[in-house]
């Protein structure tokens, strides 16, 4: 915890993962792994990883019928989508 704020870093990167660890509850997520990878390898690389993201978050946003991160994550934590076990 950071000022009052939850975030999670987590070495596999996808926008689902992503999505799960802020809808238990994280304020932000940490990723740094895949984007030094794909900086060192070459910019088409790093827009790739950039592009993996934020198709993974789309998906997951369009799953629980929300346009946005914030309306996302209060539905979330509001019907309890994922819980850990």
């Amino acid at each position: 915890m950071l000022n009052g704020k939850k975030f999670w870093v987590t070495q596999d990167m996808n926008g689902m993962i992503v999505a799960k660890l802020i809808a238990v509850g994280a304020d932000a997520v940490g990723i740094a792994q895949p984007f030094l990878q794909g900086a060192v390898q070459s910019s088409a690389a790093l827009d790739s990883v950039f592009a993996q993201l934020e198709l993974g978050l789309k998906i997951a946003l369009f799953c629980m019928g929300v346009e946005s991160l914030e309306p996302f994550k209060q539905k979330a934590q509001s019907e309890k989508v994922w819980t850990w076990t």
